[in-house]
């Protein structure tokens, strides 16, 4: 399951990026054969933006689907202890 998911990204990833790699000269107001043109031009730059968003996303989420796992699981164990004015 997680290759298959991880292997997805990498098709996106890489869907995004042929589109830049297929550049011509002159767009952009960097020299195109720098780093600088592709950290600062906004064609490159956005999908590398968007992909570190989506995975932050994704990391924000599997926390927090996982601390609300853990506190049900705390929460129905503390449920289960007998309380000390309960009869047994």
């Amino acid at each position: 399951m997680l290759s298959r998911f991880l292997a997805t990204i990498a098709l996106f990833t890489s869907a995004l990026q042929t589109g830049t790699l297929l550049a011509h000269p002159g767009h952009g107001t960097t020299d195109p054969n720098t780093v600088t043109h592709y950290a600062i031009e906004p064609l490159h730059a956005l999908p590398w933006m968007a992909v570190l968003i989506s995975g932050v996303i994704l990391a924000v989420s599997y926390r927090v689907l996982i601390g609300r796992r853990n506190r049900r699981c705390v929460d129905a164990t503390i449920a289960d202890r007998p309380t000390a004015t309960s009869p047994e």
